[in-house]
């Protein structure tokens, strides 16, 4: 897709718009996450609508991508992204199931993202300049230690569509750190 100012992170799927600033992603106009949309089959995009200046309709985020799909009546998908690293103990794998059953949509997404470093240190550096030529500076040294991360992200969805103007979505999400 070649829209202007548009990034996408491989590694992260994150999607962000010229200064780094978050695009909200939506697909038919419901909030979606990167997940769900790396999870859509490209024969079921109808089109995608890109809003540049969104405006508080959209919570007032910098750029919106919203995919108009097909609905299937029928069948489903899976979408699996395993990302983990060989030499250290790193990952974030994810899984994502879709069902579709006449007028119902069932959906699971679960993520679990780790890290675990062991020879792990920061260093930090910062200079604050006042008035006056006054100027101040701070330097942090870190101690060599250890960084643990260990987070499950878990959702379920349904839906259900009678016709192109009722709609009902309901979502549970757990985020478990």
């Amino acid at each position: 897709m070649m829209l202007p100012r548009i990034q996408v992170d491989p590694v992260s799927n994150a999607v962000t718009v010229g200064g780094g600033e978050q695009v909200q992603l939506r697909i038919n106009g419901t909030l979606a996450s990167s997940q769900e949309v790396a999870m859509l089959l490209p024969q079921d995009i109808l089109r995608i609508e890109f809003y540049d200046e969104p405006g508080l309709r959209y919570e007032n985020v910098h750029a919106v991508l919203n995919y108009i799909t097909r609905r299937n009546t029928t069948g489903g998908s899976v979408y699996a992204d395993l990302i983990n690293s060989p030499h250290i103990v790193m990952g974030r794998d994810q899984l994502a199931v879709k069902v579709n059953h006449r007028k119902s949509e069932f959906g699971f997404n679960y993520m679990f993202d780790y890290r675990n470093f062991t020879n792990y240190w920061r260093e930090n550096n910062e200079i604050f300049a006042f008035s006056g030529d006054n100027v101040r500076g701070r330097k942090e040294e870190g101690k060599q230690g250890r960084y643990n991360r260990y987070a499950h992200d878990l959702s379920a969805q349904y839906s259900f569509q009678e016709n192109d103007k009722r709609f009902l979505m309901l979502f549970l999400g757990w985020v478990i750190q």
